[in-house]
């Protein structure tokens, strides 16, 4: 499976706008696991939800939402 992110990078569950912006732990095959903001770590079947990377278009779509506190990087 490809992924359009790495360890260390940013994304958003667009399900779960909630919880905030995470950070990429791992990837060991299709599952992902995550450090969400406001949700805690989260390990993600990357077959069943998609991650967006968060970026400057992901915040415009995702700040207007539950999640005041997410600020562009």
């Amino acid at each position: 499976m490809f992924f359009d992110f790495d360890p260390g990078d940013y994304v958003v569950n667009p399900n779960n706008t909630d919880w905030g912006v995470g950070q990429v732990q791992s990837i060991i095959n299709n599952i992902v696991t995550v450090n969400f903001t406001n949700a805690g770590k989260k390990t993600i079947n990357a077959n069943k939800i998609v991650l967006d990377k968060y970026n400057e278009k992901a915040c415009l779509l995702y700040t207007s939402d539950a999640a005041d506190d997410m600020q562009c990087v």
